[in-house]
């Protein structure tokens, strides 16, 4: 089997840049060859959270790191909740 741990952080921030909430959630990969070699052709995983926000703007950040090879990646968005 092919093992990996992804730990996926999500983080929510006011529009001053006040940190407001986060989770943490951890993805255990666990593949047999042939599905590894197949992966591309599936649709992403999907992993969901919900936060309880007041209306307004937030910034939200999510950081994915994978514990075998150690890659990391980030990427930010703006939200309105009406």
């Amino acid at each position: 089997r092919n093992s990996d741990d992804v730990t996926v952080v999500a983080a929510v921030f006011d529009r001053n840049g006040n940190y407001v909430e986060g989770k943490q959630q951890l993805l255990k990969l666990r593949l047999r060859g042939e599905t590894l070699a197949g992966l591309e052709q599936r649709p992403p995983e999907t992993l969901k959270s919900t936060f309880n926000l007041s209306p307004g703007t937030y910034l939200v950040r999510l950081v994915v790191r994978s514990a075998e090879g150690g890659a990391l990646t980030t990427t930010s968005g703006s939200v309105e909740i009406p």
